[in-house]
């Protein structure tokens, strides 16, 4: 089993399009707490029900308590993880080899930084796809392979975002501010790159980076 999408309780700000393209690319479905109200509206029945339900309108779940078909795994509110970490723990027990998050930002700021620091937790594996941006860490064991989908090179859906973790040495190629084995000297350093020329290329020696990349950029983890 490959790819796992998550669906949490933030704010959805996919358009269907994309939504749907996720979704039927997708190997498993799983609904976290509150996010099961977007599947939901969608009419879409998730594989999984996943959380302590302490957010999701009663009235929601009970429209699927009937069907036998989407496992339901309900936890105690006095737990050590999140709703969202746990519902990375399941897919990955059954054989998720990538994770898309959606609405994991949006409402709640602790929430929003933990779901970030679980991309930390988890480098190469899972994505927070929010407000037309993908967002991901890499580590020194894979290579990042970035495609820009439109002719226009200098448009703001050809942005690329770099953060790093652990100051690490950096290697770019075809990105317009390019780095041979590099550090980011300063915080905002790798802000607003973009794609100077098909395929572009990231990769680090040591530590973690943070990659943000217009959702219009095809990204593809490679190994070195």
């Amino acid at each position: 089993m490959k790819h796992a999408v998550i669906i949490c309780n933030g704010n959805l700000s996919l358009t269907k399009a994309n939504l749907n393209t996720l979704i039927a690319n997708a190997n498993l479905l799983i609904a976290v707490d509150a996010g099961l109200k977007y599947f939901s509206k969608f009419n879409i029945n998730p594989d999984i029900i996943l959380g302590d339900m302490d957010s999701i309108s009663p009235n929601i779940l009970n429209k699927y308590k009937d069907n036998n078909k989407i496992k339901k795994i309900f936890y105690n509110k006095n737990k050590d993880q999140t709703d969202t970490e746990l519902a990375i723990i399941q897919a990955l027990n059954i054989g998720a080899k990538k994770i898309t998050i959606i609405a994991g930002t949006g409402k709640r700021v602790d929430h929003t930084i933990g779901n970030i620091e679980l991309l930390k937790k988890y480098p190469n594996i899972i994505t927070l796809m929010e407000n037309n941006t993908k967002i991901l860490v890499l580590n020194n064991k894979k290579k990042l392979i970035l495609k820009n989908n439109y002719k226009n090179f200098n448009n703001k859906k050809n942005i690329v975002s770099l953060f790093s973790i652990n100051n690490p040495k950096i290697t770019t190629t075809n990105l317009k501010y390019n780095l041979n084995n590099q550090e980011l000297i300063f915080p905002t350093h790798g802000v607003s790159n973009k794609i100077a020329l098909n395929p572009a290329s990231i990769s680090i020696n040591s530590g973690l980076l943070i990659v943000c990349a217009n959702i219009n950029i095809d990204l593809e983890i490679k190994n070195k």
